[in-house]
């Protein structure tokens, strides 16, 4: 039966009751011990009631579904509350709420709980002891339904998704989190005896497992390190780091103005705006997938609960978005890669800084829908900062998708050196990515380093960071990683403190600090796409790819190690960790073609109509091999009509003129003026009587 509270003897209020269920063997023993008598703890599991007039008017506790099984610390009557800060749970929260508003009413005095005072010391070891256990609590486990037996899949059909389908299939699980039928693929929750089954139906193509990943795998102080005493600089703003000076990013009339960077990562906290430039957020197509936090350790102000939301307790999304779009510093405003994008934050890794295959597919699927209907008209790129060990073909589906709806993808070489090589999903051939460099003069004065100069086209300067993903030797060099980018020491903002209910005001060494690991090393890229994506908003993945990877600075091997001025040990590396070198942001800008010309009759522009390429209307395609001599082009649309080709380095300079009434022309490979043309990315641009056409190709001597 019941057991009311004996005190709250007053008729008009509802009061509260409870009743004992089953103890938690695996917990009690830690805390039902006579050390737990001494100090008046004890662990309960109970079902939670409102109760008047000895009738039941809420029903908080238990259920069959688990969703408000509550674990608490019953501190009884020495205390007279349930501390906020010490229950576990496996989802929902009515039982929070009302606790909360039990406990309002007892302030209030609507109701009454004997409370009785003991000694501060034994208050005070209550306290000590009640925080370890909320510390062992706090260990995130190895699945959401570790404690029901059950597993977490990913289900691809051979059918498309229809809602019998869809039917059909949940038959053999007991919970469908996620359906995706433009991949025909769905993430359920199943028993584990259920797998065999699941796999022999009909209508299932292959079931894999959901497995965790995410940013747990940066090197040493990855998390952040405090950056040295705040010094005055005498800078105008916006403040250019090394980083961005080493990445080239700036220096483009391109800003990435129009452009859409998600951000699919760890969410923002929820204060952002403190963080971050004004209006450089899109919060309106936010998101996030799977399940955040019920408060954290350090202020637990406002905390998001629960499924979904984009604000999330862990800063490694802020970090990542203020390496894109710039941020506020004690110094004064930082350049950003991209300053004039939008952020688009995709929350896809909870407070514990991990997250599931299906919650990363739910996130670039969202985003992609978010292209594919029009909801964000512009140009999108998501940066994915994520890594994990294994493999996901519903996850790399999800990729494909996007990527085919237009919108671009970088993501990181993976910070699993030498214990591991390339990272998923950043070994897929369709994926941008990006190592992680530092630089050699790192820590050398003058003061402060971090905003010093680096010296151009000089690829010598960076040192690859040894925690930096290597291809392995089983695939040619350089095509899992496309280009290297800043990742060590890399000046950022990183909050110490989820929550971040403090703000800026908790001083500089807990904002701003040098960020390490190759998930800092991808937003460089990712912002350089962007600018890439403003001057060309049709730009593809493949044609990005090719820009990046044609205009990065070679690097040259480092058979030995070392340690730089800053005490960071380098490994050696080969080519197997560079890609194509050194990323440039401002090369790789001039080397985007302009976006394909439109024409109709003898009319040409660029805002609308049908695209160049289209049948009946000019175009210009190789047809030779890249990189091969001659090169030989085919021309249509031109209808046997003169048209003059001209041809112009990454840099728009002219490099030879002539004339051509054929349906194909050949380029010997010369400059005007009779010199080879050296190695490198060109582009094509054939024009007559009105109508013009634009190609890009790659001369490699």
């Amino acid at each position: 039966m019941f057991e009311p509270d004996p005190s709250a003897d007053v008729a008009s209020c509802a009061r509260f009751a409870k009743r004992d269920l089953d103890k938690m063997s695996w917990l009690a023993p830690l805390v039902n011990t006579r050390a737990g008598d001494l100090l008046n703890i004890e662990l309960r599991h109970e079902q939670l009631f409102f109760i008047q007039s000895d009738q039941i008017v809420d029903d908080v506790g238990y259920s069959k579904d688990l969703r408000n099984r509550r674990i608490h610390l019953d501190l009884g009557a020495s205390f007279g509350y349930y501390p906020r800060g010490l229950r576990g749970t496996w989802g929902g929260d009515r039982a929070a709420t009302h606790l909360s508003r039990y406990r309002r009413h007892n302030r209030r005095g609507r109701c009454s709980v004997p409370v009785t005072h003991r000694p501060t010391t034994r208050l005070l070891r209550a306290i000590l002891y009640t925080l370890f256990l909320f510390l062992l609590l706090s260990v995130p486990a190895g699945t959401a339904f570790a404690g029901t037996g059950m597993t977490q899949l990913l289900v691809k059909s051979k059918v498309p998704l229809t809602p019998d389908v869809v039917a059909a299939i949940a038959e053999q699980s007991v919970k469908v989190s996620f359906v995706w039928p433009e991949i025909r693929s769905m993430a359920i929750v199943a028993s584990p005896s259920k797998v065999s089954a699941l796999a022999a139906n009909p209508l299932v193509e292959f079931v894999e497992p959901d497995l965790q990943a995410g940013v747990t795998g940066d090197p040493p102080n990855a998390h952040g390190q405090p950056s040295p005493t705040m010094i005055t600089v005498p800078l105008s703003p916006p403040i250019l780091t090394w980083n961005q000076d080493m990445a080239n990013t700036p220096g483009s009339t391109e800003t990435g103005d129009g452009v859409t960077v998600a951000v699919v990562d760890a969410g923002l906290p929820q204060n952002w705006e403190e963080f971050l430039p004004a209006n450089s957020v899109d919060v309106e197509h936010a998101a996030g997938f799977g399940a955040e936090g019920n408060g954290d350790f350090h202020a637990n102000l406002h905390a998001i609960r629960g499924v979904g939301g984009h604000i999330g307790l862990f800063p490694h999304g802020l970090a990542v978005s203020s390496i894109i779009v710039g941020f506020p510093s004690e110094f004064g405003p930082v350049l950003g890669a991209a300053p004039g994008a939008h952020i688009l934050p995709i929350r896809v890794l909870n407070q514990f800084n991990f997250g599931w295959f299906s919650w990363f597919t739910a996130g670039i699927m969202h985003v992609a829908n978010l292209k594919a209907s029009g909801a964000i008209p512009g140009p999108m790129v998501i940066n994915f900062s994520i890594q994990a060990r294994g493999s996901s073909q519903v996850l790399a589906a999800a990729i494909d998708y996007a990527i085919s709806q237009g919108v671009l993808f970088v993501t990181i070489a993976g910070n699993f050196n030498p214990f591991d090589t390339v990272s998923f999903p950043g070994r897929l051939p369709q994926c941008i990515t990006a190592g992680a460099v530092g630089w050699k003069s790192e820590g050398l004065p003058p003061a402060p380093w971090f905003f010093g100069d680096v010296p151009e086209n000089d690829a010598t300067q960076a040192y690859v960071a040894f925690f930096s993903g290597r291809e392995p030797g089983s695939v040619p060099a350089g095509s899992m990683i496309d280009v290297v980018a800043p990742g060590s020491y890399v000046f950022g903002e990183w909050l110490f403190g989820p929550g971040f209910s403090e703000g800026r005001e908790v001083a500089f060494d807990a904002v701003d600090n040098f960020i390490f690991g190759t998930s800092f090393a991808a937003p460089h890229v990712a912002g350089i796409v962007a600018r890439m994506l403003e001057k060309n908003p049709g730009l593809t993945q493949s044609e990005a790819e090719t820009a990046l990877r044609s205009t990065a600075l070679p690097m040259p091997n480092s058979p030995t190690s070392f340690v730089t001025p800053l005490g960071e040990f380098v490994l050696p590396w080969d080519e197997r960790a560079t890609g194509a070198g050194l990323v440039q942001g401002m090369e790789a800008v001039a080397a985007t073609p302009h976006a394909l010309m439109y024409g109709s009759g003898n009319r040409t522009g660029s805002n609308g109509g049908t695209p160049s390429s289209a049948a009946g209307l000019p175009w210009v395609r190789v047809v030779t091999r890249t990189g091969s001599f001659p090169v030989e082009f085919a021309l249509g649309g031109f209808r046997g009509r003169p048209c003059t080709i001209a041809l112009y380095d990454v840099h728009g300079r002219l490099i030879r003129r002539w004339t051509s009434t054929s349906a194909r022309t050949v380029w010997d490979g010369s400059r005007g003026d009779g010199l080879p043309a050296a190695s490198g990315v060109y582009f094509v641009h054939a024009q007559g009587e009105g109508l013009q056409g634009s190609a890009k190709f790659v001369v490699a001597r």
